[in-house]
């Protein structure tokens, strides 16, 4: 599918924008997620909220990075804006839009091909995966806590390597794809080389959003917890979405975060209040990012003719 004109790439774009807000608000009021426990520390409050943000933004990084690796040159205003204005696209059932929301954003402004910038933004989520997932188990070796689940996800975290890497796993999927779906099917494809140079960058967007729950699980218990613990994020954000493909992973998440917090020493009821909550602070940061990129994208439009 080729976005061929202004008017019809912005149409696609706008109706994608609509849906995901509807389905934002639709989740909220199932899930009554608007529920605030008390704040022993309103400064690790605080850093939580700045090192949630600072992911955000180096999802905007990378994103711009992997764009620039592949021959597609944005600049960081509307890398911000792409995937900013496509945020709540994940509570849309179906994860593909997230992939489809923030390239069809730069479809419209770069008037280029929807499908080669929709394949490497699925390759970006594939990297995003492959890295997350190794951390959360990688916490939980810091934790003494692996278990059979977690050597159990090596299977996983290899075969999204693959996936992203390997030209031969490449073959055998758009095989398996064209035999499924009667169709041409083109998987991203990635070198070893082009991934090991956006590694630090998405290193970096973990390790931010990790900070980001460490220092909010030590504003709302008085218990002492490692930073490991923040680990549960990364590894809750990623085995909910392989597990199951559904609006923001709903419940699963929750209940990764959970039980990564029990088995880090907190008790069950503690583990319960920050899993809870830090759904609602990761909500406040998306919109704080719409909100952002929101002005972005009207601050970068040119001027209109008189």
């Amino acid at each position: 599918m080729t976005v061929d004109s202004k008017g019809r790439g912005r149409s696609i774009f706008q109706y994608f924008l609509y849906g995901s807000l509807a389905f934002l608000v639709y989740y909220l009021v199932r899930n009554d997620l608007l529920h605030l426990p008390p704040i022993l520390s309103p400064i690790r409050a605080l850093l939580a909220m700045f090192f949630l943000m600072l992911g955000f933004l180096m999802s905007a990084l990378v994103w711009k990075r992997l764009l620039a690796l592949c021959a597609f040159e944005v600049s960081l205003a509307q890398s911000v804006a792409s995937i900013g204005l496509s945020v709540f696209g994940k509570y849309i059932p179906g994860k593909i839009w997230v992939v489809v929301g923030r390239a069809a954003y730069l479809s419209e402004k770069l008037l280029g091909p929807l499908v080669p910038i929709s394949a490497i933004s699925l390759a970006e989520q594939l990297i995003s995966l492959w890295t997350g997932l190794g951390l959360g188990v990688f916490g939980l070796l810091l934790l003494g806590r692996l278990s059979g689940f977690s050597w159990g996800l090596l299977p996983v975290w290899l075969a999204l390597f693959l996936i992203a890497c390997d030209p031969r796993a490449h073959r055998v999927l758009e095989a398996i794809g064209r035999k499924l779906l009667r169709r041409d099917v083109d998987l991203p494809h990635l070198s070893l080389t082009l991934v090991l140079s956006t590694l630090p960058y998405f290193l970096a967007l973990w390790l931010s959003w990790s900070a980001g729950l460490y220092f909010l699980a030590t504003s709302l218990v008085p218990a002492e917890i490692p930073f490991a613990a923040g680990l549960a994020f990364p590894f809750a954000a990623c085995v909910g979405i392989v597990v199951l493909i559904a609006p923001g992973g709903l419940g699963i998440r929750e209940g990764l975060v959970a039980g990564y917090l029990v088995m880090a020493g907190l008790d069950l009821a503690q583990a319960k209040t920050i899993a809870v909550t830090s759904r609602l602070w990761f909500l406040v940061g998306e919109a704080l990012f719409f909100l952002s990129a929101l002005l972005v994208d009207r601050l970068s439009r040119p001027p209109r003719k008189p």
